[in-house]
């Protein structure tokens, strides 16, 4: 069985690192900003198997940082529902937008999942990336 629920900034560090960044120590996968970040967790037979974390940036923004699915649970659906559950989070906050750094292998998931993504490749650490930005429909969108 599938559950989503909030979780601490700690709850996040192993699956963070194990996905990640392996081959840092661990505290590589650990912010400052974490205490004020709203964090969420994926759990499958009550397993935490997905870890995400959206950190407020401005008065109607969040960044989508640290978005982890443990190995074995990849390619299921799960990265799709996990962002499904942030945006209805987002639905129902101040915030109207979620923007990330997408890995340039994980611009697809995103622009599937109704992000829209930007032409500008940039690295950091040794790894491609492209801006990825979803914005909380309008109600008058919905109808």
């Amino acid at each position: 069985m599938l559950t989503f629920e909030p979780i601490t900034a700690d709850q996040t560090y192993a699956i963070r690192h194990m996905v990640l960044w392996p081959n840092e120590p661990i505290e590589y996968c650990m912010l400052a900003e974490d205490h004020a970040a709203f964090h969420f967790g994926g759990y499958v037979d009550q397993k935490l198997v997905s870890v995400a974390s959206l950190f407020p940036d401005g008065p109607d923004k969040v960044r989508l940082r640290k978005f982890a699915i443990v190995p074995e649970m990849q390619k299921q659906g799960l990265g799709s529902k996990m962002l499904q559950e942030m945006q209805a989070f987002l639905s129902m906050s101040d915030f109207s937008t979620m923007w990330c750094d997408a890995r340039l292998d994980a611009a697809d998931f995103y622009l599937k999942n109704g992000f829209t993504t930007y032409r500008d490749i940039f690295h950091k650490n040794g790894v491609a990336y492209v801006k990825a930005e979803y914005k909380v429909p309008a109600q008058s969108d919905l109808s």
